[in-house]
């Protein structure tokens, strides 16, 4: 039950990010979420080079930057922000992960939601509650600011 309870508290934490970000113009031109491990370098930077643009009236965009695809105006060549580390990719004991994915299935969250980097894709863990808006902005990736 500990580990269920804190993938609910990380699944209402992330839920809290997003609306933050979402609900100001501002942030939400300053904010993408990034997946080292699930990103081609080329993606990679190509989110780098958005998020840390210094003139924020360029290239804006009117909903959350939630994978590459997402990005507003396709440029030219991204500048290489180096190579991405591949620190978590699946390197979990095979014990651990067979009994977080046993939690997850008791706690009812279906084997498709498993790998997914946005803990509320499965709707059990934020029981069953997700806002319009938030599945607007909510994808298969996990938040990372700057």
């Amino acid at each position: 039950e500990t580990i269920a309870s804190w993938a609910r508290a990380q699944a209402r934490h992330q839920m809290q990010a997003l609306h933050f970000f979402a609900s100001d113009a501002r942030l939400r031109n300053r904010f993408a979420v990034i997946d080292v491990e699930g990103m081609s370098q080329s993606q990679l930077n190509h989110v780098l080079d958005w998020v840390s643009r210094s003139d924020l009236t360029k290239r804006r965009t009117s909903k959350l930057v939630m994978k590459a695809g997402d990005v507003p105006n396709e440029h030219g060549r991204s500048t290489f922000h180096g190579a991405a580390p591949d620190a978590n990719s699946f390197r979990h004991p095979p014990d651990v992960k067979h009994i977080v994915e046993g939690i997850l299935r008791r706690v009812g969250c279906p084997r498709s939601t498993w790998d997914a980097l946005i803990y509320s894709k499965c709707n059990a863990l934020e029981g069953g509650r997700r806002s319009s808006s938030t599945r607007s902005h909510v994808s298969q990736h996990t938040v990372a600011k700057r």
